[in-house]
């Protein structure tokens, strides 16, 4: 006899929620997420600049949401990406991010869009900074 209140709770909320506005029909399947990723695109303000000083990386992500976190990461030796500043997109889906040139030489950087609500890792095209 306890198995009939509960089936007839599960029931009622059935019914409540079937009829709810913008409820899916009965029958159809749930919509899967769209694992997209995000368009990221980056530009320097400078491309060369003296070792120490703060250079504006400035950018766009297309089809990413406000909020979502940009990283900007530097390459260390041959294969290893390390980040060196974050930001948060802006409402405009810009962003602005500060790289510091360490060294005298070229110095590889590029951003990444970390996984943020529905959308997937993406990366910028790399670009560089030279330290003088």
């Amino acid at each position: 006899m306890s198995d009939i209140p509960e089936t007839r709770a599960r029931a009622a909320s059935a019914k409540y929620w079937s009829s709810a506005p913008g409820a899916r029909p009965k029958g159809t399947p749930w919509p899967k997420p769209t694992n997209a990723p995000g368009l990221v695109s980056a530009t320097p303000a400078k491309t060369s600049a003296q070792v120490g000083t703060n250079v504006a990386v400035n950018g766009s992500v297309t089809g990413a949401p406000a909020r979502c976190a940009t990283h900007l990461q530097r390459l260390y030796g041959a294969t290893q990406w390390r980040t060196v500043n974050s930001a948060k997109v802006r409402e405009s889906v810009r962003f602005t991010l500060t790289a510091t040139p360490s060294y005298k030489g070229r110095i590889p950087y590029r951003v990444q869009l970390p996984n943020c609500y529905r959308f997937v890792t993406a990366y910028s095209e790399n670009f560089s900074i030279t330290g003088l």
